[in-house]
């Protein structure tokens, strides 16, 4: 039992590691830089036993801590106070970017172990001291969907979103399955997918900022949304380029064709605009099965009960649509869509600026950027 308890000291003592260089650099000058070098400790595909994963998990202190601190971040203007379970392997740090002067609160990793990824690989946050739209931005799945996170802090930044949530794991980094989802034979759902998991730190931070937002003016269909950003194989849906949706499938079509006003029907119809010769679609469009009916935070959103959403699926009557997913084709991630995306970002949750969607890129950096 000594022996035991040394062990996992030892395992928790930062002496064993190096510091993350990312917030000392003076080459990182813009918030893209900052992410893309955070990016590169993000821990890879099969990484983890069962040992290393046990020791990265939080335990229930720090888990509640850590959701704590998910919440005081997005209180701008309050002071942010690493609670002292977290202290060891987390800081909270301003940033400036240096290209347009916009500042940002920053809940990064702080230790890197030996084979130089993250200790824990919790995620990265970042806030922004002045955020105008209601929306909260998510990149649940690094290094497998996307292999930087250019686009996810470009659409964060133009649109002024107010957070952004980047996983520090690979979907696969524990290649184990989750007890959560239920894998299929064609698909395994695995403990350290965020997605289908509920015991990952980046689920965790979901739900928090999920409670401050609801705390602080709700989430209304026609200014807010929770927007996961996801990529495709080409093989998968071959013929979408974007496929967006809310947590419902193609059987809950009449959901996506009723009168109701719904963020991803806007969103869909604003990136249409964006990109007349892409195939942008809903579920009602097509039988794509890209449509996120087995995402925790999905079902969390659209009504099912937090201590049922590893095993109740959304319905439709309950569906709140607050949830957008998309998933995009690779074409449809590069840095040429970025502006066309955050038109379609700023059309879509802020009914004051809408014109700003039809802008050329040089009118939508003067007059949009800082709405």
């Amino acid at each position: 039992m000594m022996g035991d308890t040394f062990l996992a000291g030892l395992l928790n003592s930062t002496a064993l590691y190096q510091p993350i260089p990312c917030l000392d650099r003076s080459s990182m000058s813009t918030l893209v830089q900052l992410a893309q070098c955070f990016n590169n400790y993000t821990v890879p595909s099969d990484y983890y036993t069962l040992e290393s994963y046990t020791q990265a998990q939080p335990n229930e202190s720090q888990l509640q801590d850590w959701s704590q601190l998910v919440t005081a971040i997005l209180d701008v203007g309050k002071p942010a106070t690493v609670p002292a379970s977290l202290q060891d392997f987390f800081t909270v740090s301003s940033f400036t970017d240096a290209s347009d002067g916009a500042e940002y609160c920053i809940l990064s990793e702080t230790y890197a172990n030996s084979d130089n990824y993250y200790v824990k690989g919790w995620g990265l946050f970042l806030v922004p001291v002045n955020a105008s739209l209601d929306i909260h931005l998510a990149s649940p799945h690094p290094m497998f969907d996307f292999d930087t996170p250019d686009q996810a802090v470009t659409l964060f930044q133009l649109s002024g979103a107010k957070s952004l949530l980047i996983s520090g794991r690979h979907r696969s980094a524990y290649p184990v399955a989750t007890d959560c989802i239920p894998s299929t034979s064609r698909t395994t759902y695995y403990h350290t997918d965020p997605t289908h998991d509920v015991n990952e730190p980046f689920s965790v931070a979901n739900t928090a900022i999920r409670a401050w937002q609801e705390a602080n003016g709700g989430c209304p269909s026609e200014s807010c949304a929770y927007i996961q950003l996801h990529g495709k194989a080409s093989t998968s849906c071959s013929t979408v380029d974007m496929m967006v949706s809310a947590g419902l499938g193609s059987s809950d079509a009449e959901w996506y064709l009723d009168d109701v006003d719904r963020p991803a029907k806007r969103l869909r119809r604003e990136l249409q605009a964006s990109f007349p010769t892409y195939n942008v679609s809903l579920p009602s469009d097509t039988t794509c099965s890209l449509t996120a009916t087995k995402n925790v935070f999905a079902r969390l959103l659209n009504g099912v009960a937090e201590s049922e959403v590893c095993i109740e699926a959304a319905t439709a009557d309950k569906a709140t649509g607050q949830f957008v997913h998309v998933e995009q084709a690779y074409h449809a991630t590069l840095a040429d869509t970025f502006d066309g995306w955050a038109r379609a970002l700023v059309a879509t949750f802020s009914d004051s600026v809408g014109r700003c969607a039809r802008l050329d890129k040089d009118a939508f950096m003067r007059r949009c950027n800082s709405i």
